[in-house]
């Protein structure tokens, strides 16, 4: 009978795994995404970092603690895909672009270690 309840605290429960499963995706799309935005001609990318400023601002304001965490993500990742393409100050033009490239880099990372180990719980569940 005990099989049957699953506890929050396994890793390798349904709630766990599908949220790692999750998190991998999103965390592999924000990484491409950042690297496509960093090679985007630079009025889509002034307007496409913008957007990314402005939701980033949005959800700095949330009460929610995680909707404040991805609102630093999101604020940061805009304003470096700004400053990578119009940096007036040519350290603040090289600063973006490595800020870009390193979270995309980061984020792609994070996402491969999130998909071995929502495979690898898959694999200990069956």
């Amino acid at each position: 009978m005990n099989n049957i309840i699953e506890r929050d605290d396994n890793p390798n429960s349904s709630k766990n795994l599908s949220k790692t499963g999750v998190s991998a995706v999103f965390q592999l799309a924000g990484g491409i995404a950042l690297s496509i935005l960093g090679v985007l001609p630079i009025v889509l990318s002034t307007v496409a970092g913008g957007a990314l400023t402005i939701l980033g601002l949005a959800a700095v304001s949330s009460r929610d603690k995680e909707d404040k965490k991805i609102g630093m993500v999101l604020t940061v990742a805009g304003a470096a895909a700004i400053l990578s393409r119009h940096g007036v100050i040519p350290f603040l033009k090289a600063g973006g672009a490595m800020v870009l490239h390193a979270g995309a880099f980061v984020l792609i990372g994070l996402g491969l270690f999130n998909i071995i180990k929502f495979v690898i719980g898959l694999k200990k569940r069956s």
